[in-house]
């Protein structure tokens, strides 16, 4: 899972606000795949698409491990992802 919500809301709540991953690479028209060059940090074991229209809150206690970090440009790609998935 990828999180999106903002720190300021990591920080003050007990839940995230998370897209799904999946290494299963069919497009879909609100999936972004992702590389290991789409990281600014860590290790991504298999290419793979951020699930931007599955959204969801999940309590933080559920997080078992931090596999890495997106780059700027992915979490920008990200982010318009979802502005178009809303219409915002």
């Amino acid at each position: 899972m990828v999180v999106v919500s903002n720190e300021s809301n990591n920080r003050t709540t007990s839940d995230i606000i998370v897209c799904g991953i999946t290494n299963n690479l069919i497009p879909t028209r609100f999936s972004l795949q992702i590389t290991q060059a789409s990281l600014a940090k860590g290790i991504l074991k298999a290419n793979s698409k951020i699930k931007v229209d599955a959204i969801t809150a999940i309590e933080k206690d559920l997080v078992i491990k931090k596999f890495g970090r997106l780059n700027k440009t992915t979490i920008e790609k990200v982010k318009n992802y979802i502005r178009v998935l809303f219409e915002i």
